[in-house]
């Protein structure tokens, strides 16, 4: 994966409480269905999701200088 990375969270059963990350590039890997390819370094797994699966953590910071991570769609 090259380029910015973005924080993500895949919205399929055993994946949604990990976090993830992907650079947010379509491509079409085995169906004509746009997929994002995501990494999961926590639980040591990467692979291609589809882009509807796929929700984009908005980083936004707090006045105490924290980050809180909301759900954006793309």
């Amino acid at each position: 994966m090259s380029g910015e990375r973005y924080q993500v969270r895949v919205c399929v059963p055993g994946f949604r409480r990990y976090r993830g990350f992907s650079d947010l590039v379509e491509t079409h890997c085995c169906s004509a269905t746009s997929c994002y390819y995501v990494e999961f370094p926590s639980i040591g797994y990467e692979g291609y999701f589809q882009k509807t699966d796929v929700e984009v953590m908005e980083v936004k910071k707090s006045s105490q200088g924290k980050e809180n991570y909301r759900s954006k769609k793309p």
